[in-house]
């Protein structure tokens, strides 16, 4: 159970379930976008000018840095790649400037460009994002053989979860589009193997709620529906697991073609 040694991808998970690392800037996107500096909201409105929620969403999401060319084809598709490497660097260097304007002297730059290599970087040593918290705290729900623990990671994977990932003004190419659906699936992946863990410790109530949480998150996932149907007879209303296995059978029905 939980007395084993931590491994330290563990350990870390563990910590975050707690308070976030001692990081300047916090990045959350799953719900809503909200960029914080040393703890204090940067204004919605400031963000708003030249793009820079969608270029910073879509750097960190790449793990921190892209080509000029990638992120015109993402954040300026209408533009030529001479005017919208110029668009790039005014954004960068916008977003670098209120940023700074709300660090210490000395705190190190949110972002770079370097025309030199035609590279965007966000300094990712220095930004918590709760996109990637959440996606190891899932991951870890899905993937360990600890009942206790994969409980735990559901719990701390439900929490993050506060909405779908933020689709930011621009998404050309589709990349936030396509990682927005990654990451639903991934929640409700979480969700069905936490309510299975909860289940086998006797947690009815538990294994209720984050089966329904799946069964919210995509009604046609019939693995979803099965464990929120467990949970519930588990808990002793069987009326209402019954019902929710015929709204999922009259939701198949209806997708299913007419016979000839």
């Amino acid at each position: 159970g939980l007395l084993r040694p931590l491994p330290s991808a563990e350990r870390s998970l563990r910590e975050s379930a707690g308070t976030r690392p001692s990081r300047p800037i916090a990045l959350s996107l799953l719900g809503g976008f909200s960029l914080c500096v040393h703890g204090e909201h940067v204004p919605e409105g400031a963000l708003e000018r030249r793009n820079m929620k969608s270029l910073l969403e879509y750097l960190v999401l790449r793990g921190g840095h892209a080509k000029r060319y990638q992120i015109v084809e993402q954040v300026w598709p209408n533009c030529d790649y001479v005017l919208g490497f110029n668009r790039a660097y005014q954004a960068t260097s916008a977003l670098r400037s209120l940023v700074a304007s709300m660090s210490d002297a000395d705190a190190p730059e949110l972002i770079v460009a370097s025309r030199a290599s035609g590279e965007i970087s966000v300094n990712m040593e220095a930004v918590t994002c709760d996109v990637s918290e959440f996606r190891d705290a899932a991951l870890e729900a899905i993937d360990s053989e600890d009942s206790v623990w994969s409980l735990e990671c559901a719990r701390v994977a439900e929490r993050l979860y506060q909405g779908d990932l933020y689709m930011p003004q621009s998404d050309a190419t589709g990349f936030i589009a396509a990682m927005r659906a990654e990451l639903k699936n991934l929640y409700a992946d979480a969700m069905v193997e936490g309510s299975r863990a909860a289940l086998d410790l006797g947690h009815d109530r538990t294994a209720a709620r984050l089966a329904e949480n799946a069964v919210l998150a995509n009604d046609m996932r019939e693995d979803a529906v099965t464990a929120l149907v467990r949970a519930l007879q588990s808990c002793g209303r069987g009326a209402e697991a019954l019902r929710q296995r015929r709204a999922f059978e009259g939701r198949l029905a209806r997708l299913s073609p007419n016979p000839s």
